[in-house]
């Protein structure tokens, strides 16, 4: 009947010489929590975004930093803060910086701080929500969406009913999405591997703090 209730809408503003349009809230429920559940049965629907985890040296000794067994490591390291917090990251050959990747063994990270001041750094990449990098969600949620209306609606479509307007910007209120694919990009398109500066996204690394960040939310964009 909701149905029956939006074609009579429709009808009113084809009589009115009026014009509609749809979006998420109109239909009768969310169509991304329908997605969302649809990740069960399809993982490739699945979201990641990327997540930080820390400890920093007060004194020498072990450090040990627990990642969580559903997260990917993208990248591990250790970085001597400067006196004004500043980090140095890979692209200099200071002894202020020292890559950990080898020091990750079963979600753990564990490495010998030589004094106080060194932030140990792990980036990830967290499950979350959907993967809106990929064009399958895309395609997935348009069929949803638009496909409904299309079948029930499709002799209005392009006439009376004109354009889908959307206001889904939350996919990227506080998340950095990441996915394989936006590395594989991020290597030809910008030239260089992001990992070993993913840091800089969370920290002040020097010079390329504004590029990676410049870039990678650049190209993050334009996938979304």
């Amino acid at each position: 009947k909701w149905w029956d209730f939006t074609r009579f809408s429709m009808e009113e503003h084809r009589r009115l010489g009026m014009v509609a349009w749809l979006n998420d809230w109109t239909a009768r429920q969310f169509f991304q929590d329908r997605l969302r559940a649809e990740r069960e049965e399809n993982p490739s629907l699945a979201g990641r975004r990327l997540a930080l985890h820390t400890q920093e040296s007060k004194a020498p000794g072990l450090i040990t930093v627990d990642i969580p067994a559903d997260e990917e490591v993208l990248h591990a390291a250790a970085y001597r803060k400067t006196v004004d917090g500043r980090l140095q990251d890979s692209s200099s050959e200071d002894p202020a910086f020292e890559d950990l990747g080898a020091a990750v063994k079963d979600h753990r990270l564990t490495w010998e701080a030589s004094e106080a001041g060194w932030l140990v750094a792990v980036v990830t990449g967290q499950p979350h929500d959907l993967d809106y990098l990929h064009p399958s969600v895309a395609d997935r949620w348009l069929g949803m969406l638009l496909g409904a209306y299309d079948e029930e609606l499709g002799d209005f479509i392009g006439e009376t009913l004109q354009a889908h307007g959307t206001d889904e910007v939350f996919v990227l209120n506080g998340s950095t999405l990441y996915s394989p694919a936006l590395f594989d990009r991020f290597k030809t398109e910008k030239g260089y591997d992001p990992a070993p500066h993913l840091i800089g996204l969370f920290h002040d690394i020097g010079t390329m703090t504004d590029k990676i960040r410049c870039d990678y939310y650049d190209l993050m964009s334009s996938m979304v």
